[in-house]
């Protein structure tokens, strides 16, 4: 079996992250996974913000109080470049880079899908907007949490292949 369909069976949505920091050559090549992601047409309508900062970090999770970031060392957040209607999809091949790469690098990942909504309520984008320091408006699609796991890796749930097949 290849590296890609390895990383494709062991990835886990991890949700117990240690202290230690994301080497930032690792944020690295998670922020190119995110970028090389298809989009349609390659139009690339969607931007990428890793946030690592300690004081941020922890900023963002004391104002937001919604979706659990789980100790996370980092976080991805998904911006919308420009709309289009294929966002959601785009943002989905992009986050599914993210947690691919996450797990060739050994790192554990987590889709927070919970706070999509809190990051575009009035007040969560001012403080967006400042925290990351951004000169114009957005619209926040979603977020990664990003770190080292903590203990074991989850065990894979069981798959309902009840309807799938190849005809």
């Amino acid at each position: 079996m290849n590296d890609v369909l390895k990383c494709i069976d062991s990835r886990r949505s991890i949700r117990e992250f240690t202290d230690e920091k994301i080497d930032e050559n690792e944020l690295a090549v998670l922020l190119k996974a995110a970028l090389h992601a298809p989009s349609g047409r390659n139009d690339q309508p969607l931007f990428f913000v890793i946030l690592k900062d300690d004081r941020k970090l922890s900023d963002f999770k004391n104002f937001l109080k919604t979706g659990n970031f789980y100790n996370a060392q980092a976080i991805l957040f998904i911006f919308e470049r420009k709309e289009d209607h294929l966002n959601d999809l785009n943002c989905g091949a992009a986050i599914e880079n993210v947690l691919l790469a996450a797990e060739s690098l050994g790192l554990g990942a987590c889709w927070i899908h919970s706070a999509r909504n809190r990051l575009n309520e009035e007040d969560s984008k001012a403080f967006m907007k400042d925290l990351l320091k951004f000169d114009k408006e957005y619209v926040a699609l979603d977020a990664v949490a990003l770190g080292h796991i903590k203990g074991l890796k989850p065990a894979m749930k069981p798959r309902n292949m009840a309807n799938d097949k190849i005809i």
